[in-house]
């Protein structure tokens, strides 16, 4: 169970960030993507810091097993609600219609593509490796109980994950060439 459980995790994380992604392209003009995107993107953190914030306290109080079905729920009552939005026309926030044509090269010919690559490697490879030791470190090193451990792993999700995600955009705007301002 555990195995077609992790699974189908690791395919609905693959194909929910690109497909999202595109929803919000066709969604809104190029101009006024970033904020969308940017809002998308502090999911995971905001998702994860709220998943150790109640997974730790209901592991302690309960078991392990209740919380994983804890964690599960607000998950298993918004997948439904996916069903009710209408999904947009392909390309309808363009303002030119341009083909997509061409290999991978092309796009990694891209600078904000490998910027994307980047950025996506590093906070993912940190968001894990915090979400999978953190937890244990302070179990173990600092001989916090179950309970607090996930909550103060939630903070340091939470404050990392908010701080980086806001103010890597703010730096980055500038990079791109444009003026610095707040969301």
């Amino acid at each position: 169970m555990l195995i077609f459980s992790r699974l189908g995790l690791g395919v609905g994380e693959a194909a929910c960030a690109p497909a999202a992604t595109s929803w919000i392209g066709d969604l809104y003009p190029r101009e006024r993507r970033a904020k969308p995107l940017a809002l998308f993107m502090l999911g995971v953190p905001v998702g994860g810091a709220l998943s150790f914030f109640f997974s730790g306290p209901i592991a302690q109080a309960f078991g392990w097993r209740r919380a994983m079905i804890a964690a599960a729920i607000p998950a298993l009552l918004l997948a439904p609600v996916i069903l009710l939005l209408k999904e947009p026309e392909r390309g309808a926030a363009e303002k030119t219609s341009s083909p997509a044509h061409g290999s991978i090269w092309e796009v990694l010919r891209v600078p904000t593509f490998r910027w994307i690559i980047a950025s996506g490697a590093l906070v993912n490879f940190n968001l894990y490796a915090i979400g999978t030791f953190l937890p244990a470190f302070l179990q173990r090193v600092h001989h916090l109980k179950v309970g607090r451990a996930g909550i103060a792993t939630g903070v340091i999700y939470a404050v990392g994950g908010l701080l980086g995600g806001v103010l890597g955009g703010f730096w980055a705007t500038p990079l791109r060439g444009g003026p610095m301002v707040a969301c």
